[in-house]
């Protein structure tokens, strides 16, 4: 059974969503709403520049998801996108963000390190739901860090 998928269109609704055996993907498009909810063993996910928006619940409970590292020119990360994503530690977000929804992280308790790669000045003009960093694995998330 093959577990890496190339995909250049996910962004159709549950595309891939409950795909237990799928564990690397290289993704081309925007990732649509709950596109890879529940695909638990989804590991690493690679991002190509043509990537802007992460819908609702995209990867809702990937639950051995590690890392994520969204490319310049996504400017939108929809509602609890990476909710459930228990084993996620790290991710890089872009200078390009314009808008993050509610709890987008949610249910991230081994999160350690949350990046942003703009200007602490650029950071606080990204819209942000009020909830956005809600029940992170972090303690103080909305703290600004370069990368």
């Amino acid at each position: 059974m093959r577990s890496s998928i190339a995909a250049s269109n996910a962004s159709g609704v549950l595309i891939f969503s409950g795909c237990t055996a799928l564990k690397n993907l290289d993704l081309n498009s925007s990732v649509g709403a709950s596109s890879l909810k529940g695909c638990t063993a989804l590991e690493k996910v690679t991002f190509g520049a043509t990537v802007v928006t992460v819908g609702k619940e995209a990867f809702s409970g990937c639950t051995a998801l590690l890392e994520v590292i969204l490319p310049e020119g996504l400017e939108t990360i929809e509602d609890q996108a990476f909710y459930g994503c228990s084993a996620m530690k790290k991710i890089v977000l872009p200078k390009t963000l314009k808008t993050v929804g509610a709890e987008i992280l949610y249910g991230t308790q081994s999160l350690e390190d949350l990046h942003y790669r703009g200007t602490e000045n650029e950071w606080y003009k990204v819209e942000k739901d009020k909830n956005w960093n809600k029940s992170a694995g972090m303690t103080y998330i909305d703290k600004y860090k370069a990368s």
